[in-house]
């Protein structure tokens, strides 16, 4: 049953106190600064027992697909993807003048369209229900998802071509037509876990459109109808079209139903993250009607102002000190300034600063999620000191980072560090938690994720991600 603010009865509850019983929407939630390393985070009490609350969940604050329909398609219209579907539109047309370069660079296009289309499935998937920008981050990184969702089409393709020959073609078709039915969980399960091999297990894309139950299929009703639109509209408009605006016409059509499709499939896995084992934390969480943009306040404007002309000057030992006297009682939160006190560092080779200095720059760019900047400086600071360890949050999501990109085994020693320097941290079991997914999903040693997840269950009895690592053991089949 869905729960509603107690002063605001209309508004669905983010927050819940454990002591007092009252829900809570962010209006009326007491939000605090976390003091020490964790100053950059939040902590959410209660405004009658002022006591920690908590998050009650994406089920309660979203609602489900089937009713959102018409938010789906308005999201392409947003300035950022509308602005490339025309401009892959545009391109596309004049590419298609220009015989085989022309259409080898409008795979390239493709390319662009998908890679975009991802983002916008993981942004969803996490709780940001606004369009990426587009960046060359967005466009460029981790183009190899790109590449395995091609050759998720090329494995499916030879298959069936294979079968026709040696099992029939009665029996090719209908492998044809199951695969395409789990075509969307095989998707989901490669953006989810990034793992080609895992993606193409049937027996974990079955069971995955299982747990999501009616809702994959309506879902999988809704792709159907969205792929077929593009070739349906040009069908009827085509006659009344000149051949140039018609092409124009119809790839736009097929840029903007990819954009939707990739969309929808991101809000089902946030809509069934827990049916799926797929986290999703409150800091992550944005709203599409909600379009907060960070404001410089003036002090960080004025520091700025400041640094850049003794910069200019030549004084940098200068604009050091400056920087460190003016943000002694009030730490560094702008980027632009944290950025430009670690190049002055750098440039000056003042390790010790410079790694004291990096604990906060770490955690902005963790929060930022500035997944390449924060890695690469972890990387370096590392260098410099093995000891190095920057604040639990940033560990926690550099970890999931290098995960991301393969880095397995250093994902598992950033947990590590996060575990031995933060045991008390509430971020302590999660990081256990993404330790053995990473065991069992990555480096196929079923049984220490289970020792893991037995030993997490034990010491942990009462966190709120207990019930979600009792659900993945439970389907771990060991």
């Amino acid at each position: 049953m869905k729960k509603f603010c107690e002063y605001h009865r209309t508004k669905p509850a983010y927050w819940n106190c454990l002591k007092c019983g009252s829900y809570y929407c962010p209006d009326c939630i007491v939000t605090r600064k976390k003091g020490g390393a964790l100053q950059h985070e939040n902590i959410h009490l209660c405004p009658k027992c002022n006591i920690e609350a908590s998050w009650v969940g994406v089920s309660n604050i979203i609602e489900p697909f089937w009713r959102r329909l018409p938010k789906f398609f308005t999201y392409p219209f947003s300035l950022q993807p509308f602005v490339l579907i025309i401009s892959l539109s545009i391109a596309g047309l004049i590419l298609s003048k220009l015989s085989l370069v022309g259409w080898l660079l409008k795979i390239v296009l493709w390319g662009i369209l998908f890679k975009y289309s991802f983002s916008a499935l993981k942004t969803t998937a996490h709780g940001d229900l606004t369009p990426p920008k587009i960046t060359s981050e967005t466009i460029s990184e981790d183009f190899m998802q790109v590449f395995k969702q091609i050759a998720i089409y090329i494995i499916i393709g030879f298959i069936f071509a294979w079968l026709i020959p040696t099992a029939g073609f009665v029996i090719a078709v209908l492998f044809l037509i199951f695969v395409l039915l789990y075509v969307p969980a095989i998707i989901i399960l490669l953006v989810t876990t990034n793992s080609l091999f895992h993606a193409l297990n049937p027996v974990v894309f079955t069971r995955l459109a299982f747990r999501i139950g009616r809702g994959y299929f309506l879902m999988y009703f809704f792709l159907f109808l969205l792929g077929s639109a593009p070739a349906v509209l040009g069908q009827y408009i085509m006659r009344f079209l000149p051949t140039e605006l018609f092409q124009l016409f119809f790839d736009f059509a097929k840029n903007y139903y990819t954009i939707i499709s990739y969309h929808l499939m991101g809000y089902v896995i946030l809509q069934y993250h827990e049916e799926i084992g797929y986290q999703v934390d409150y800091e992550d969480f944005k709203e599409s009607t909600v379009t907060p943009k960070e404001i410089e306040e003036n002090e960080n404007t004025n520091i700025l102002n400041r640094v850049n002309v003794m910069i200019k000057e030549g004084e940098l030992d200068g604009a050091i000190s400056f920087i460190k006297n003016t943000t002694k009682t009030h730490p560094i939160t702008d980027m632009t300034l944290s950025e430009r006190y670690l190049n002055l560092l750098i440039m000056k080779k003042r390790k010790p600063e410079m790694l004291k200095h990096c604990i906060t720059h770490l955690d902005l760019l963790a929060h930022k999620n500035l997944k390449n900047q924060a890695c690469e400086l972890y990387a370096k600071c590392l260098a410099i000191n093995p000891k190095f360890i920057p604040t639990s949050f940033a560990l926690f999501k550099i970890g999931g980072w290098l995960n991301e990109t393969g880095k397995v085994k250093d994902a598992i020693k950033t947990y590590k560090r996060l575990t031995n320097a933060f045991p008390d941290d509430t971020l302590v079991p999660k990081a256990y938690y993404r330790c053995a997914q990473i065991f069992h999903d990555r480096l196929m040693e079923p049984a220490r994720a289970k020792k893991i997840l037995s030993a997490l269950i034990q010491r942990y009895p009462d966190h709120e991600i207990i019930p979600q690592v009792k659900n993945y053991l439970n389907h771990l089949g060991i």
